[in-house]
């Protein structure tokens, strides 16, 4: 690692760290900071040793951009992004000029903020883990560039290793003390109320059919849910995330209903489900219809959508947690005043898909679904993650090609041709269950979009993708993602419990619940846990203040002790020479009791084979000792380490 940053040198060994604290939220900034950041970057670490000289001048006019670029970007210098952002590229601007330990540490500083910036947008054990390594590296590097010398061998490897140990010797037990002992202070998020909707389809308010499509093949998990084993049949797990009521075309948006919820759920409770999200941007409780109270278990406010949806905007560093207790439709109706709305069709439907719809209608509003089924079956409909760009008519009459984007809107626009209220549910299905853990796991691959329509007495749910392709919703996203490498001959229920079986999956099954229970006593641990930890229970009043009261004195005891320490050190020059005065005595030449330095070395035997190394370290430590040559402290240190005695000849 020395060598490595001895070839770097300072200015990219820095941008080395800048891109380390980048490296994880780099792909969720916008694009144009982006773009600027990646040109800075290679600027920077290319012609950062040319463009030095015009420091002074380059940080004013590229400071001045950087503002620039932010302002038109986020409209404001204010808010967590806006400020992260902007640091980012003003820690690039900076990196330009370093050419000096004092740019360096300016460089360093700025980057620490950033860190904290991001710190502040993450709450997870795994970026723990990150921040660990990456104060290492940060120890790392200030012990190097604040004790280089000219000479190679006065780096001080070992004496920076001692730092960087002593350190975290001190730093890790001090953390882990302050984790559960400093008092958890619910003041919510700092910077804003609330974080920008995360921007896939399954979470917006819109659909446009393809883009579902391209959600499916990201097999990243956005969601852990946590619910009794054969509570309910695989194929019925619809998690409901968004009610698109207003039709575009081939396309659907939330359009203006009323938020009042539309059905009645039943008194008694079948069971309770937990939901632990995977990211930290605003999302609807996903849920299955039929729930029938939520108990959000992490911070922050909820507003209330149509067709019983709520949306959940977590506070700062806290990701979405709720509990939720399901019981089953009683009733449902539709408001009056709204019906119309369910009704509408973009003027963009052509006659003809509107009066081929009305081919299929029958009376009953469940006959005429049946119907619609019955001409996807016989029409020999395909369902493929790739089905090109198309339009609501070259869809029905031509390619006959989608996914479930596409067979939901088209049948919902065939009900609405018919008079019958219809509206588009977008969601996930299914997921992939961990027995370790006993929860699904719901991933981007499980993305879903499907209807639900009125019949008179309730909204049923409708879902083509059932007639076109069964495996997707009989065994999930792999049973349709996995079928082209089913063996011939074998069924498809066996060739994915063979699968689960297998000992790389069990592996993941078993990795994956013991992150989630570890993530989730360190997410949950919050001022109710620690209260119980503490048996603080009975003191709720003063709990806070007994806690703070602790840690106060822990740190002044800490910090006392850790002075007195210091001062109680022996001189590390003083310990070299007796280690080296020790080696000497093992091959036989020994100082004597009041014997300096110089006296020593006018003894040594010339033919001696470690005699000029001998030299030159007694002549350091006379002009450390009595010269105050103290820059040459590293240099000392390095060679006696490294000092290895010949043997005297007889």
């Amino acid at each position: 690692m020395n060598r490595i940053i001895s070839n770097l040198g300072m200015r990219r060994s820095s941008l080395l760290l800048f891109l380390f604290i980048m490296a994880p939220s780099f792909t969720v900034k916008p694009l144009i900071i982006q773009i600027a950041s990646v040109i800075g970057f290679l600027l920077s670490w290319s012609l950062g040793d040319h463009l030095v000289k015009y420091g002074k001048y380059l940080l004013g006019i590229f400071s001045i951009l950087s503002f620039g670029l932010i302002f038109y970007q986020y409209g404001t210098f204010q808010g967590l992004e806006a400020a992260v952002s902007l640091l980012t590229l003003i820690a690039l601007v900076q990196s330009v000029r370093i050419n000096s330990k004092k740019d360096f540490t300016l460089f360093v500083f700025i980057c620490e903020l950033l860190f904290l910036g991001q710190l502040l947008d993450e709450f997870s054990l795994w970026f723990g883990g990150y921040i660990f390594l990456i104060s290492l590296f940060l120890f790392f590097l200030l012990a190097r560039f604040y004790k280089v010398e000219n000479s190679i061998e006065a780096q001080g490897n070992g004496e920076r290793k001692k730092l960087i140990i002593k350190v975290f010797y001190y730093s890790v037990p001090l953390t882990i003390f302050l984790f559960f002992v400093f008092p958890r202070l619910p003041i919510g998020n700092l910077f804003s109320l609330k974080k920008k909707p995360a921007g896939v389809t399954g979470f917006t308010s819109s659909l446009r059919p393809g883009e579902i499509a391209k959600v499916v093949q990201d097999d990243s998990t956005y969601f852990r849910a946590k619910i009794p084993e054969d509570a309910i049949a695989f194929p019925n797990l619809y998690w409901r995330g968004g009610v698109l009521s207003k039709n575009s075309g081939f396309s659907w948006d939330k359009g203006d209903i009323r938020r009042a919820k539309d059905f009645t759920t039943k008194k008694e409770i079948l069971f309770e489900y937990t939901i632990n999200m995977s990211t930290l941007e605003s999302s609807p409780l996903f849920h299955l219809k039929g729930t029938r109270r939520f108990k959000q278990t992490s911070p922050g406010h909820r507003i209330s959508d149509p067709g019983g949806i709520t949306y959940f905007h977590p506070y700062a560093n806290h990701k979405g947690r709720y509990s939720a207790e399901y019981s089953g439709v009683e009733s449902e109706r539709i408001i009056p005043k709204d019906k119309y709305k369910y009704l509408e069709l973009d003027p963009g439907v052509s006659e003809r898909v509107i009066s081929f719809a009305k081919t299929l209608g029958r009376g009953n509003p469940d006959e005429t679904y049946q119907n619609i089924l019955e001409f996807f079956r016989a029409q020999k409909f395909t369902y493929t993650l790739k089905p090109g760009v198309q339009n609501l008519e070259s869809f029905i009459f031509s390619n006959k090609r989608g996914f479930c984007e596409h067979f939901s809107s088209a049948a919902a626009i065939f009900l609405r041709a018919n008079q019958i209220p219809s509206r588009i549910v977008i969601g996930f299905h299914g997921g992939l269950y961990n027995p370790t853990g006993e929860y699904f796991q719901v991933r981007g691959q499980d993305a879903h979009a499907w209807l639900e329509f009125w019949n008179g007495k309730m909204w049923r749910r409708g879902d083509p993708t059932n007639v076109v392709a069964p495996e997707r919703i009989s065994f999930g996203s792999e049973g349709f993602l996995l079928r082209s490498q089913m063996p011939e001959g074998m069924q498809l229920k066996d060739f994915i419990g063979n699968r689960k079986n297998a000992f790389l999956t069990k592996a993941f099954f078993f990795f994956d619940s013991l992150y989630n229970q570890l993530n989730q006593r360190f997410l949950e641990y919050d001022s109710r846990a620690q209260r119980e930890l503490f048996n603080l229970s009975n003191l709720r009043r003063y709990s806070r203040a007994i806690l703070m009261s602790i840690c106060i004195l822990f740190l002044l005891g800490f910090f006392y002790f850790w002075r007195n320490s210091l001062k109680g050190e022996v001189d590390p020059v003083d310990k070299a020479y007796a280690n080296f005065l020790k080696k000497l005595t093992k091959v036989g030449i020994v100082r004597g009791e009041t014997e300096g330095a110089l006296s020593l070395e006018k003894r040594l035997p010339l033919s001696w084979g470690s005699f000029r190394e001998c030299s030159e370290i007694l002549v350091l430590y006379r002009e450390i000792k009595y010269a105050e040559k103290r820059h040459k402290i590293d240099l000392f240190l390095t060679k006696t380490r490294r000092f290895h005695p010949a043997k005297l000849a007889k």
